[in-house]
């Protein structure tokens, strides 16, 4: 078990709402930073009794709490480096993900977490670290828009360290990275689309076409485009169905939200 600080005081307590409270302690000055650490909050229902029973279950939760962070019982990060804790927390949620892609995603942001934190400890983590790494990543020519998604992830990463009891906090809650700003995109004006719906019209009758014609009429996304089948059409009351999605990982799959399942209106010419 490594060293932590002793308790201060009798811990603090907040109601959440009737009946349930959360509870920490303060653990005196981090004697890097100078700044006071706390224990990370735990939470006690209590719904349904009395106030002095409240108020007993709450004495002996503290009591425990309090007995157990001065013992060292708390779970010990011990050498487990923020590399090592990443890749597990990567490994684990395989399951967790729907689409291939994103967990892919997550993957390049643990990658970049591999190459910037090294083997540093979990438990010598503190915010002015990460500050200095990511001023390097900067100079190294990563991207504001990467470096924003990195530090998400990495926030998410050690705010599970936090809540499984390995470090008393997580050093990216003070760190502020502005959102990064994207290109907005230019769609085509209603001139513009009617223009090009007629060049379409007069183009030989093609799959690449009727997609496209798709696309403009009916204000789908291009996944829903690919995504439909002969099913999804009603040629008689000229609608179509949006009920699935054609991924960037050639998958056939339901849309994200219900919100985009949606039945849409077709025309005489896009129904012919």
């Amino acid at each position: 078990m490594s060293t932590r600080p002793r308790v201060v005081g009798n811990g603090s307590v907040y109601q959440v709402k009737e009946g349930v409270f959360q509870y920490r302690f303060n653990l005196g000055k981090d004697p890097k930073t100078g700044k006071y650490a706390y224990s990370s909050k735990r939470t006690l229902h209590c719904e349904g009794v009395s106030r002095r029973t409240q108020q007993a279950m709450l004495r002996k939760a503290l009591e425990e709490y309090k007995e157990e962070l001065n013992s060292g019982i708390v779970r010990d990060s011990g050498n487990l480096t923020v590399v090592k804790y990443a890749e597990d927390f990567h490994s684990l949620r395989i399951k967790s993900f729907k689409s291939p892609l994103a967990y892919a995603r997550e993957g390049n942001y643990i990658s970049h977490i591999q190459e910037m934190f090294g083997h540093i400890r979990l438990a010598d983590l503190h915010p002015d670290d990460i500050r200095r790494i990511y001023a390097d990543a900067r100079k190294r020519g990563m991207s504001e828009a990467e470096l924003h998604g990195t530090h998400v992830k990495l926030r998410q990463i050690l705010q599970d360290a936090v809540d499984n009891e390995l470090i008393l906090r997580n050093p990216c809650t003070p760190i502020k990275l502005p959102k990064p700003t994207y290109r907005e995109r230019a769609p085509l004006t209603a001139d513009e689309a009617s223009r090009f719906l007629s060049c379409l019209m007069d183009e030989p009758l093609s799959a690449k076409a009727t997609g496209t014609m798709l696309l403009l009429q009916c204000g789908l996304r291009r996944g829903e485009m690919l995504g439909l089948t002969w099913g999804d059409i009603d040629l008689g009351r000229r609608t179509l169905s949006v009920s699935n999605q054609f991924t960037n990982d050639k998958t056939l799959r339901a849309p994200k939200s219900k919100m985009s399942r949606r039945t849409i209106a077709i025309n005489d010419s896009l129904a012919r």
